[in-house]
């Protein structure tokens, strides 16, 4: 029962806190910043405003 309660050292290439590696964070913000970037590409493409407050 006491192995049970007890969880699994992690592994030693993560940060503490983070549940996945350290390439999977680097990975998914390279994700995110080719999707803004692409996302003001087409908001300049077509000349409209990058913030909603720019709108007005």
């Amino acid at each position: 029962m006491l192995a049970l309660a007890t969880p699994p050292a992690p592994p030693p290439d993560l940060i503490p806190g983070l549940t996945r590696s350290p390439e999977w964070h680097r990975e998914q913000e390279a994700l995110e910043r080719a999707h803004l970037d692409a996302r003001v590409r087409w908001r300049l493409r077509y000349r409209l405003p990058l913030l909603e407050d720019d709108a007005r």
